[in-house]
Protein backbone atom coordinates (compact mmCIF):
# COMPACT_ATOMS: atom_id res chain seq x y z
CA UNK A 1 0.00 0.00 0.00
CA UNK A 2 2.73 2.28 0.59
CA UNK A 3 4.48 1.66 -2.66
CA UNK A 4 1.32 2.81 -4.21
CA UNK A 5 0.87 5.62 -2.32
CA UNK A 6 4.41 6.61 -3.55
CA UNK A 7 4.00 5.93 -6.65
CA UNK A 8 1.03 8.51 -6.88
CA UNK A 9 2.39 11.32 -5.60
CA UNK A 10 5.31 10.64 -7.73
CA UNK A 11 3.62 10.73 -10.91
CA UNK A 12 1.56 14.21 -8.94
CA UNK A 13 4.65 15.68 -8.92
CA UNK A 14 5.70 14.49 -12.21
CA UNK A 15 2.58 16.02 -13.95
CA UNK A 16 2.91 19.36 -12.08
CA UNK A 17 5.98 19.89 -13.07
CA UNK A 18 4.87 22.47 -15.96
CA UNK A 19 4.93 22.38 -19.85
CA UNK A 20 7.90 20.80 -21.60
CA UNK A 21 10.08 23.11 -23.18
CA UNK A 22 10.22 22.30 -26.54
CA UNK A 23 12.27 23.72 -29.45
CA UNK A 24 10.93 22.98 -32.97
CA UNK A 25 13.75 22.30 -35.69
CA UNK A 26 12.19 22.33 -39.65
CA UNK A 27 12.55 22.98 -43.12
CA UNK A 28 9.01 24.12 -43.35
CA UNK A 29 7.60 24.51 -46.63
CA UNK A 30 3.59 26.21 -46.04
CA UNK A 31 1.42 23.49 -44.04
CA UNK A 32 3.71 20.01 -44.37
CA UNK A 33 4.10 17.33 -41.33
CA UNK A 34 6.51 20.06 -40.02
CA UNK A 35 3.61 22.98 -40.05
CA UNK A 36 1.33 20.55 -38.98
CA UNK A 37 3.79 19.40 -35.67
CA UNK A 38 4.20 22.78 -35.16
CA UNK A 39 0.31 23.60 -34.88
CA UNK A 40 0.08 20.23 -32.17
CA UNK A 41 2.66 21.64 -30.29
CA UNK A 42 1.31 25.19 -29.78
CA UNK A 43 -2.29 24.46 -29.39
CA UNK A 44 -1.36 22.54 -25.99
CA UNK A 45 0.36 25.25 -23.94
CA UNK A 46 -0.72 23.50 -20.75
CA UNK A 47 1.86 20.33 -21.55
CA UNK A 48 4.20 22.52 -24.31
CA UNK A 49 6.47 25.55 -24.10
CA UNK A 50 7.79 26.23 -27.46
CA UNK A 51 11.13 28.03 -26.55
CA UNK A 52 11.91 28.86 -30.51
CA UNK A 53 11.91 27.60 -34.17
CA UNK A 54 15.10 26.71 -35.91
CA UNK A 55 14.41 26.79 -39.87
CA UNK A 56 16.89 25.08 -41.81
CA UNK A 57 17.18 24.87 -45.70
CA UNK A 58 15.02 21.76 -46.85
CA UNK A 59 11.92 21.82 -48.58
CA UNK A 60 12.10 26.17 -48.69
CA UNK A 61 14.98 28.38 -48.34
CA UNK A 62 15.19 29.58 -44.44
CA UNK A 63 13.99 32.80 -45.66
CA UNK A 64 10.72 31.49 -47.13
CA UNK A 65 10.30 28.75 -44.37
CA UNK A 66 10.53 31.87 -41.78
CA UNK A 67 7.52 33.65 -43.71
CA UNK A 68 5.26 30.43 -43.88
CA UNK A 69 6.19 29.60 -40.06
CA UNK A 70 5.53 33.25 -39.18
CA UNK A 71 2.28 32.86 -40.96
CA UNK A 72 1.38 29.79 -38.99
CA UNK A 73 2.20 31.17 -35.86
CA UNK A 74 0.25 34.38 -36.50
CA UNK A 75 -2.63 32.39 -37.40
CA UNK A 76 -2.49 30.43 -33.58
CA UNK A 77 -2.25 33.52 -31.83
CA UNK A 78 1.52 32.81 -30.71
CA UNK A 79 3.62 35.52 -32.95
CA UNK A 80 6.00 35.85 -29.62
CA UNK A 81 7.65 33.00 -30.46
CA UNK A 82 11.41 33.49 -31.83
CA UNK A 83 12.78 31.95 -35.05
CA UNK A 84 16.31 31.21 -35.87
CA UNK A 85 18.20 30.45 -39.03
CA UNK A 86 20.45 28.42 -39.76
CA UNK A 87 22.75 27.20 -42.63
CA UNK A 88 22.27 29.56 -45.72
CA UNK A 89 22.05 26.34 -47.90
CA UNK A 90 22.40 22.69 -47.58
CA UNK A 91 25.66 21.25 -46.27
CA UNK A 92 26.04 18.22 -48.57
CA UNK A 93 24.33 18.64 -51.56
CA UNK A 94 24.31 21.67 -53.86
CA UNK A 95 21.87 22.72 -56.78
CA UNK A 96 24.71 21.89 -59.54
CA UNK A 97 24.55 17.96 -57.71
CA UNK A 98 20.65 18.31 -58.16
CA UNK A 99 20.62 19.53 -62.24
CA UNK A 100 23.30 16.50 -62.30
CA UNK A 101 21.10 14.17 -61.01
CA UNK A 102 18.28 15.10 -63.27
CA UNK A 103 20.39 14.72 -66.37
CA UNK A 104 21.73 11.44 -65.08
CA UNK A 105 18.41 9.68 -63.90
CA UNK A 106 15.49 11.90 -65.14
CA UNK A 107 13.53 14.89 -64.21
CA UNK A 108 13.76 14.66 -60.74
CA UNK A 109 10.03 14.48 -58.79
CA UNK A 110 10.99 16.83 -56.20
CA UNK A 111 13.90 19.10 -55.69
CA UNK A 112 12.74 21.42 -52.60
CA UNK A 113 14.75 24.47 -52.05
CA UNK A 114 16.65 23.70 -55.36
CA UNK A 115 13.66 24.59 -57.30
CA UNK A 116 12.75 27.88 -55.99
CA UNK A 117 14.70 31.21 -56.27
CA UNK A 118 16.10 32.06 -52.90
CA UNK A 119 15.69 35.62 -53.12
CA UNK A 120 12.23 35.12 -53.66
CA UNK A 121 9.78 34.98 -50.51
CA UNK A 122 6.14 34.10 -52.01
CA UNK A 123 3.26 34.85 -49.30
CA UNK A 124 1.30 32.05 -48.05
CA UNK A 125 -2.14 31.41 -50.33
CA UNK A 126 -4.64 34.71 -48.83
CA UNK A 127 -1.93 36.64 -46.80
CA UNK A 128 0.04 39.16 -46.70
CA UNK A 129 3.54 39.21 -46.56
CA UNK A 130 4.19 38.88 -42.93
CA UNK A 131 7.34 41.65 -43.17
CA UNK A 132 9.23 39.98 -40.17
CA UNK A 133 13.17 38.41 -40.67
CA UNK A 134 14.05 35.62 -38.45
CA UNK A 135 16.95 35.37 -36.20
CA UNK A 136 20.27 34.66 -37.52
CA UNK A 137 21.98 32.24 -35.35
CA UNK A 138 20.35 29.14 -34.63
CA UNK A 139 23.62 27.33 -33.69
CA UNK A 140 24.03 29.40 -30.95
CA UNK A 141 20.42 29.31 -29.60
CA UNK A 142 20.56 25.60 -29.31
CA UNK A 143 23.66 26.10 -27.46
CA UNK A 144 22.18 28.22 -25.23
CA UNK A 145 18.57 26.24 -24.42
CA UNK A 146 20.44 23.19 -24.39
Amino acid sequence: MLRLAAGILSATALFAAGPELVIVDTDSGLFGDDGAALVMLARNPARVSIQGVVITPGNVWPEQGAEYTFHILDLLGRPGVPLYTGARSPLLHNTAMSREAARRWGPLEYTGAFALDPAEIKTAPGAALTGRKARGGAVEFLISEI
